[in-house]
């Protein structure tokens, strides 16, 4: 079953990097949405994020790599006040999302229910939370 796992996140520069592990070989290359969560719900949402990939998932998993650069941070706070905010309040989450038609794909084979449609049912989507 194909899985997405929030391995860190950090400060690099002036860029927040995350890095993820992916269990599956994509079709294509991948963008990300990430997602900070805050106490009032979502805090910064971005979509079409570039991904770095190395590794392979015939070794056991694909290393993502995901870098946002300060001028996307429409949070209201400077990069190292959110992320000390992620890694010590509770309330505080970032998920990160990759979608690609192999992860559909490994689902069906699975036995997961595909078909017509399913990709509005977030088939093709894999999603990895670090609380």
């Amino acid at each position: 079953m194909p899985r997405l796992t929030v391995q860190g996140f950090g400060l690099d520069g002036a860029e927040l990097r995350i890095s993820a592990g992916l269990d599956i070989e994509p079709s294509t290359p991948l963008t990300a949405t990430v997602r900070i969560g805050g106490p009032n719900g979502d805090v910064m949402r971005r979509t079409g994020v570039p991904v770095s990939v190395s590794g392979g998932a015939a070794v056991g998993s694909l290393l993502l790599d995901i870098r946002l650069p300060a001028r996307s941070d429409d949070t209201g706070r400077p990069w190292p006040e959110v992320l000390h905010a992620m890694s010590h309040e509770p309330e505080w989450s970032l998920s990160v999302s990759v979608q690609d038609r192999a992860i559909g794909a490994a689902r069906g084979r699975h036995g997961i229910v595909t078909g017509a449609g399913m990709h509005e049912g977030a088939l093709d989507i894999a999603v990895g939370v670090r609380p």
